[in-house]
């Protein structure tokens, strides 16, 4: 996904003379692009890297990690512990990375460790494990938050910070700095959002006029059950305080 910008022509142009006929779509704010080959696929990213275009990759389902959460491990575990035993436990399986969760308002380890898995078949092999590290654990899907993904590089929306071409923007000051990695470690009386412009809150505030707003899928509009939608809306409340994404 190409940032659709007054020299898009020109963009196109340089894409189309560098890699043969280019097919590429309109999609609102920016431009889709589809390689037809994998090794195409990273030729373009490193093309668009070297020559300052800005985009976000959108990964294959088949390329994307299996994701899942482990509940029950003491919080002070180490990391590299954990992937070294579910190496020894699982040797089929390749572990791409372990996380652990914090506490999104105190910022306090969390005893839930989140682990990529890479999709290689035997991926539900993993939930066979009851008893991990001499504890008793749980294992289970990750399941993301409602709504949309904000990137950590760049502090916009429907991407990751894996998946970035974007300039890096701190969410506090807007330098080409990640944010935790800001000088400014005290909240701000009057923040600026960096994506709207305005003053009085950042651009993770749910209710800034730029944020993804969550659409009901089918059957959950305005004829859904009052009941249901209330519910809804108060394990959504509820998941804001915990972060589903790893911390860094």
């Amino acid at each position: 996904m190409i940032r659709n910008k007054n020299n898009y022509k020109e963009i196109l142009k340089n894409l189309n003379n560098k890699f043969g006929k280019v097919n590429a779509v309109l999609a609102n704010e920016y431009i889709k692009v589809y390689p037809e080959t994998a090794e195409e696929h990273r030729d373009m990213q490193k093309f668009c890297r070297e020559e300052k275009i800005e985009f976000y990759v959108i990964r294959p389902l088949s390329e994307r990690p299996f994701k899942i959460v482990m509940k029950g491990l003491h919080r002070d575990t180490d990391i590299e512990e954990i992937k070294f035993e579910l190496a020894i436990a699982l040797p089929e399986i390749e572990i791409l990375k372990v996380g652990q969760l914090k506490n999104v308002r105190t910022k306090s380890p969390m005893d839930i460790f989140m682990t990529e898995l890479k999709k290689n078949g035997h991926g539900n092999k993993i939930f066979e494990i009851t008893q991990f590290m001499f504890l008793k654990i749980k294992i289970q899907n990750c399941r993301k938050p409602p709504g949309a993904t904000q990137c950590w590089n760049c502090n916009m929306f429907n991407h990751s910070s894996e998946n970035c071409g974007f300039q890096t923007r701190c969410l506090k000051c807007g330098e080409d700095h990640r944010t935790n990695q800001c000088p400014i470690t005290t909240p701000q009386e009057n923040p600026k959002c960096i994506n709207c412009g305005a003053t009085g809150h950042i651009a993770s505030w749910r209710h800034c006029p730029l944020f993804p707003k969550i659409k009901p899928t089918k059957g959950q509009g305005e004829n859904y059950p009052k009941a249901q939608r209330e519910f809804l809306a108060s394990q959504y409340r509820r998941q804001e305080n915990i972060s589903y994404s790893m911390q860094t």
